[in-house]
């Protein structure tokens, strides 16, 4: 019995609208003080996204914030350009895809499907709709999807084997879609409050 294949993204804070801030106190800053300004910035960010994926993507989703944070990696920092004057964060996410019927509920009739009638199974993937699939899982053998005890699986051909589970998305792909605005965002309004605090504690000396 095989698995669901596992997907991986980052994503890249679009910080444009903060440039201009920054471009500002890169020239009253030295370039040790930025440098430090900005990794600590986006540390701090960078550690803050994990709570806001894990806070927006349920409303959007029927996704348990315990098996977001899991999926959801350590911020990874760069430095670039003349000077160090850009800098950029990317937040790794992995996972693999959630199975119907374990990670994501499903519903519709058990047992041996009738020669004279067609059943439908139904899973809850996004938030308040029930997603119907299709007749016959074409990315997947060709063959129908039918339930294993509580899990939705299919067959790879014709044969009785191998069959492999259903899966509908990964954790990956929740905050590029229905979630990309909250999270853009929240992400983008932390690093501005971020930049104000830590101007400050450079300033005060700490």
């Amino acid at each position: 019995m095989a698995g669901t294949p596992r997907s991986s993204v980052y994503i890249y804070i679009d910080t444009s609208d903060v440039d201009r801030v920054t471009q500002k106190l890169r020239m009253v800053m030295t370039q040790h003080q930025f440098e430090l300004l900005m990794y600590r910035v986006f540390k701090r960010t960078g550690e803050h996204v994990k709570t806001i994926i894990k806070r927006e993507v349920p409303k959007e989703y029927e996704a348990k914030p315990s098996w977001i944070a899991s999926n959801i990696g350590k911020p990874k920092m760069s430095f670039g350009g003349i000077g160090g004057a850009s800098v950029g964060c990317t937040i790794p996410i992995d996972g693999t895809r959630g199975v119907l019927g374990s990670r994501f509920s499903a519903s519709g009739p058990r047992g041996r499907r009738r020669k004279s009638g067609k059943y439908s199974i139904h899973a809850k993937i996004v938030k308040g709709q029930s997603s119907t699939l299709p007749a016959v899982m074409s990315h997947q053998g060709g063959q129908p999807p039918f339930f294993n005890g509580k899990i939705v699986m299919t067959r790879k051909g014709k044969e009785r084997l191998p069959i492999v589970r259903v899966a509908g998305l990964g954790v990956p792909q929740m905050p590029m879609n229905r979630s990309r605005d909250s999270v853009q965002t929240d992400i983008l309004n932390t690093i501005s409050a971020r930049i104000e605090h830590e101007y400050a504690r450079l300033v005060g000396g700490s």
